[in-house]
Formats: C-alpha cells, sequence, structure tokens
C-alpha cells in the first residue's frame, strides 16, 4: 500500500492546464503535507529519499536517509 504526496496539477477542462493547483510541494510544504497524512509518532523506522534540496527537509524528519541527486554535481553526498 503506497500514497504520492506532490504537487497538485489545475485541471481546466478535463485538460492539464500547465499551473499548478495551491502550493508547491518543495520544502517546508512538503513536511507539512506528511505530518497532514501521516503520525510520525506512530513509527519506529522512518525512511526518506531525496534526490533535490528541497527535500532536505524532509530528510531531516528521517532516521534513515537516501540522497542522490537527480541533476548537477555526482559528487555532493548531500543536501545543500
Amino acid at each position: 500500500n503506497a500514497d504520492c504526496l506532490s504537487t497538485r496539477l489545475r485541471i481546466d477542462n478535463n485538460r492539464i492546464s500547465g499551473y499548478i493547483l495551491g502550493k508547491n510541494c518543495y520544502g517546508d510544504e512538503k513536511v507539512k503535507r506528511i505530518k497532514e497524512k501521516y503520525s510520525l509518532s506512530e513509527y519506529d523506522q522512518i525512511y526518506a529519499y531525496g534526490d533535490s534540496k528541497g527535500d532536505k527537509q524532509m530528510l531531516d524528519l528521517a532516521k534513515v536517509k537516501f540522497y542522490k541527486p537527480f541533476r548537477g554535481n555526482p559528487e555532493h553526498s548531500e543536501p545543500d
């Protein structure tokens, strides 16, 4: 069973408009959505996977974190 928390796309006349609905799921907004969906204190282990500096706040929630940059310098092993 899996859930997807992401930036929502605005739909106009049954077509993706090219605009987002609400806030971009990035940084603090991503953490807010995670905390709204899950009671983190109920979990012994929290794993997080990130690939951009917008994932840093989410990674800070986890006990086990994995970071691999999607773009940029492949030598970076931690988000900025």
